[in-house]
């Protein structure tokens, strides 16, 4: 899946289930700028911009406030939609997590996968120790 460009995924998830007008004109409105950014030195020069001689983003200069801030949006909006695709709530449905929220996550996946490492090193230093005394 790797090496699928951005719309054949699209499409495939399309085929599984309909995805909203506007949650597919986001994905590829944000495809189109990271065509632009990761496949010219010069983005401004492509054939799309060349007219306005800068990147914009739903009809705004992409390197301004208001440029980020409509990517960001069309960003919410697909990161929203297939939150709840996937979950079955969406994030604008829960409190917006503070930076110190997300600190203790981060602090809790952290702990819980070097739970898991060590257990597993136990688990396999024990097998080792055993094979070890079989012979």
């Amino acid at each position: 899946m790797d090496e699928t460009f951005l719309p054949k995924k699209l499409s495939m998830v399309a085929a599984i289930k309909k995805v909203p007008t506007n949650v597919s004109s986001s994905i590829m409105r944000i495809n189109d700028v990271r065509n632009a950014l990761a496949h010219s030195l010069i983005p401004q020069n492509r054939r799309r911009y060349r007219a306005e001689k800068k990147v914009t983003y739903r009809a705004v200069p992409l390197f301004s406030c208001e440029g980020v801030l409509k990517f960001h949006e069309d960003y919410d909006i697909v990161h929203d939609y297939f939150w709840k695709r996937v979950f079955g709530w969406y994030r604008g449905a829960q409190r917006l997590l503070t930076p110190h929220d997300v600190a203790e996550i981060d602090a809790e996946v952290r702990g819980a996968h070097e739970r898991s490492t060590s257990k597993r090193f136990t688990l396999h230093r024990r097998e080792v120790l055993a094979g070890q005394s079989n012979r």
